[in-house]
């Protein structure tokens, strides 16, 4: 799966913590496949309107399982660091980037796939072990 090109992912998510670790696990974990991937997190909407504004190539945004989890529970209220839901990030994202592919990742177990699928990567089938050293949170 060899592949010199930069792919540019960002995500929203509402952890802070999570975020950090899940930018070096899944960089890592593509990495060793071969690809190069650049992966961003926002946790605010101040930080995802910076990363919007940055001009990087982003081909594909995610919402982590916690966003996806508010949009079940509570479609209407605010993600957390931010005053907007679900669905206005949705908006806001798609404003500043009409053609980006929207990926809701509702178990993290299943990241890689996803996201390999996506970015028609091929195949990979690796699944991250939740509650393990791959994700060591309780979700």
């Amino acid at each position: 799966m060899e592949n010199n090109k930069i792919r540019y992912i960002l995500g929203r998510g509402c952890d802070p913590v999570r975020a950090v670790f899940a930018k070096k696990k899944f960089e890592t974990e593509f990495n060793k496949l071969g690809v190069n991937l650049k992966f961003f997190t926002a946790t605010s909407d101040k930080q995802l309107i910076d990363l919007l504004n940055s001009n990087m190539p982003f081909e594909l945004f995610f919402l982590a399982p916690g966003a996806c989890g508010i949009k079940k529970r509570e479609p209407n209220r605010n993600l957390p660091g931010g005053e907007r839901t679900f669905d206005e990030t949705i908006i806001l994202v798609k404003n500043y980037m009409p053609n980006i592919t929207i990926k809701y990742i509702e178990d993290v177990s299943k990241f890689m796939n996803i996201i390999s699928e996506e970015l028609n990567l091929g195949e990979i089938n690796k699944n991250i072990e939740k509650t393990s050293e791959d994700w060591p949170f309780v979700d």
